[in-house]
């Protein structure tokens, strides 16, 4: 998966924008272990600072599950 897919797939599923730097520290954490990660990053409509947990098992089957848009 590479950074832009996994800014998308954030922001569609869960609403989030994420930076680059934070797009680069899940996909280094995923990687590496099966654990939950956090997620921080800008409500994608308002700004708001928000904070989410993902599984890095889902985050990796996320991309083949996306439906076309």
């Amino acid at each position: 998966m590479q950074d832009s897919e996994l800014r998308l797939l954030v922001r569609d599923r869960l609403g989030i924008r994420i930076e680059p730097e934070m797009c680069k520290y899940v996909l280094r954490r995923a990687a590496d272990s099966d654990q939950p990660l956090a997620v921080i990053g800008g409500d994608a409509r308002t700004g708001v600072p928000r904070r989410e947990i993902l599984d890095p098992r889902a985050l990796r089957q996320g991309i083949d599950r996306q439906e076309p848009s």
